[in-house]
Formats: structure tokens, C-alpha cells, sequence
């Protein structure tokens, strides 16, 4: 029985160690392209919790209520507040990870069509538009090069300029 109770403090302890330094060598990865691509870490949503845990609750709440549109708007504002600014990107914790949410047409654009292969959906984002949309443009990684044609022309339209004076934020967040 000790023997088994040593090994799993042990592949635990590894376990740990293996975390910390991925997380540290992921940090360092994305600071580098953020540097590279000049951007500043946008401003955070506030939560009382370390891991986000009450982000999600909600997040979870607003949905089960199905007002999530209005929540975020809520969340967007509450941060421009903060700020003092009109904020159009912003990041919250998420169970402990970073998830950026933006509405500032530029970033959009960068993501879906001038900088597509900078960007990841990831996981998450395609499983939980997965049940609503399908496997499509939306929801599937990666996209096919057609695919990818098929968005720029939207955001490659001079539409987007209308936000003149809005300051633009990225992250360098790639899965």
C-alpha cells in the first residue's frame, strides 16, 4: 500500500512540474508574438476568483436565462467603466485560462480573414458551436482554403473602417 501511495505522490508531483512549465514555456511563447505583432493585453473582466470559477457561473446563469448577448454587452460596458474608455476587447479567466472576447471589427477582421492563420478557434469554441451550427465555417479547425476565401470577402470590405479612433487590441493567442 505504500508503495503505491509514493507513486502517486510522485506522478502527481510530476504532473505539477510538468503544468508549471508548460504553462511557463506558453506564456513566454505568446509574449514573444504579442511583442512581434506589437499588441498590449487587453483589459481584464474582474472576478473575485483566481481560476474564474464565478465567470463561468456567470456566464452559465446568463445563458440558462438566455440573455447571454445582454451580458456581454453588461460585461463590455463594466470594463469600459473601470477603464474609463470605450472597451472593445477585454480577456476574463476562464477555469483558470485566458478567453479573449472582442467586438472591435478590426480584430474580428484580423482573426477571420487578414491574420487567419495566426489565430486558433481551439477546442472549446468548435465543441460549443459544434451542437448549434454543425461542423462549419464557424466551428471548424482548420478551415479549408475556400473556406478561408469565403470570409475575407466580408471583412476585406472597406466596411470596418467606421471605428476610426478605436484603439486597436490583439493577443497573440494561438493555440
Amino acid at each position: 500500500m505504500h508503495t503505491y501511495v509514493t507513486l502517486f505522490i510522485y506522478f502527481l508531483a510530476c504532473f505539477v512540474v510538468y503544468q508549471i512549465a508548460s504553462a511557463i514555456v506558453s506564456n513566454r511563447r505568446h509574449a514573444a508574438r504579442a511583442r512581434e505583432f506589437d499588441c498590449k493585453m487587453p483589459p481584464r473582466v474582474p472576478c473575485s476568483d483566481p481560476f474564474g470559477i464565478n465567470n463561468i457561473r456567470r456566464l452559465l446563469k446568463s445563458d440558462r436565462e438566455k440573455r447571454m448577448p445582454e451580458y456581454l454587452i453588461e460585461k463590455t460596458e463594466e470594463v469600459s467603466h473601470l477603464e474609463g474608455r470605450n472597451v472593445s476587447t477585454m480577456v476574463q479567466t476562464l477555469l483558470g485560462k485566458d478567453g479573449f472576447f472582442t467586438i472591435e471589427p478590426k480584430n474580428i477582421q484580423a482573426i477571420l480573414a487578414t491574420q487567419f492563420k495566426d489565430f486558433g478557434l481551439g477546442d472549446a469554441r468548435n465543441n460549443n458551436f459544434k451542437p448549434l451550427l454543425g461542423c462549419g465555417i464557424v466551428s471548424l479547425t482548420p478551415l479549408s482554403q475556400e473556406d478561408r476565401e469565403l470570409m475575407k470577402v466580408p471583412f476585406s470590405l472597406p466596411r470596418t473602417g467606421s471605428s476610426g479612433s478605436t484603439p486597436v487590441q490583439c493577443s497573440a493567442h494561438s493555440s
